[in-house]
């Protein structure tokens, strides 16, 4: 069963970013997001309403 931050991780590859260029995208230090992809700190609903925009943006959905 795939977990909710392997699905972000699985979605930012495929919009081709590394975990650098996605952090910066939201404007948070690269440990920071590398902490709240691999789960061990959740993201804030500001942050999750973030990382919802940019992919509408990306895939244009």
């Amino acid at each position: 069963m795939l977990r909710e931050y392997d699905t972000l991780k699985r979605y930012r590859l495929f919009a081709g970013y590394t975990q650098k260029s996605f952090a910066a995208k939201l404007d948070m230090k690269l440990g920071t997001y590398q902490s709240k992809e691999q789960g061990r700190i959740g993201f804030s609903d500001f942050e999750k309403m973030k990382v919802k925009k940019l992919f509408l943006n990306i895939f244009q959905i």
